[in-house]
């Protein structure tokens, strides 16, 4: 009796792992959030748990910006979940990214001021399968828009332009061990405007007003699918995976209109600010 349950132990306690929801799941494109005080660090993305439901982070490589065009992008996210427990969860999102041209201006010493800004909104629907597999569906929409102007001795010019996308998304991550698991995001760009601009030329002689867009000429790339590994150990987690097709900045939102090669690299220490 004794040896049966020494040997039973090892498969009991496997069974008892696998029952419990596992805390720290991937935040990018699930429904998920941090848990309460728990934060993230990572050389792309810092990530903080206000609360269990409540989630706020920040994008790093735009807020380096400044080394290479003389200001920072500050940008901001925040991620708030639904409140019951169990296998489906809910959740939105929204973000923001501004870049002031005024830094680019002064590494061309022109006379010019310009800004950008992107806003990103999102929903997302997650189901966990199992202790180890989850499934979840979102979609989110990237609105960019621009404003700059300039001056030479006889000439000014103003002008705004904007565009909009919607992309849909599914991913799935499936946790083989205790550590290692497997990911497959699969991405379609539902639709995606053409780059609009309005322009205001004005001189001493003549004043002109456009209003201009424009949209590729060729067959416009919309699927993008990225197979993937995950590593997740106590304080880190890492996610590494390999793709083709439309390639989409994560703090922009806007998807290219051609395919290309595409790494998703995820990485970060976590760790509890507070209880």
């Amino acid at each position: 009796m004794l040896a049966a349950a020494v040997c039973l132990a090892p498969s009991l306690a496997s069974a008892t792992e696998d029952a419990t929801p596992r805390q720290d799941r991937r935040t990018d494109f699930t429904a998920y959030t941090r848990p309460r005080g728990r934060a993230a660090v990572g050389p792309f993305k810092l990530e903080l748990g206000i609360i269990d439901e409540v989630m706020i982070g920040t994008y790093v490589p735009p807020w380096l910006a400044f080394t290479l065009i003389g200001a920072p992008a500050p940008n901001l996210y925040f991620k708030a979940r639904s409140w019951w427990s169990g296998p489906f969860t809910l959740a939105v999102r929204g973000g923001f990214l501004y870049l002031d041209g005024s830094g680019i201006a002064d590494l061309a010493n022109v006379d010019s001021s310009s800004n950008a800004t992107s806003l990103t909104s999102e929903v997302d629907a997650s189901l966990r399968l199992s202790a180890r597999m989850a499934l979840s569906l979102g979609a989110e929409y990237s609105h960019i828009e621009a404003v700059g102007g300039g001056e030479s001795v006889a000439t000014s010019i103003e002008g705004a332009s904007m565009a909009d996308a919607v992309n849909v998304r599914l991913f799935g991550q499936w946790q083989l061990t205790h550590v290692f698991g497997v990911t497959l995001l699969a991405r379609y760009v539902a639709f995606q405007s053409p780059y609009g601009a309005d322009i205001d030329s004005a001189s001493p002689a003549v004043s002109i007003k456009g209003d201009l867009s424009a949209e590729s000429s060729g067959a416009r790339q919309r699927f993008a699918v990225v197979p993937g590994v995950s590593f997740d150990w106590p304080n880190w987690e890492l996610y590494v995976g390999v793709g083709y097709g439309s390639f989409q900045l994560p703090a922009i939102g806007l998807p290219t209109s051609r395919a290309f090669p595409i790494i998703d690299l995820a990485v970060a220490y976590r760790f509890d600010l507070y209880d």
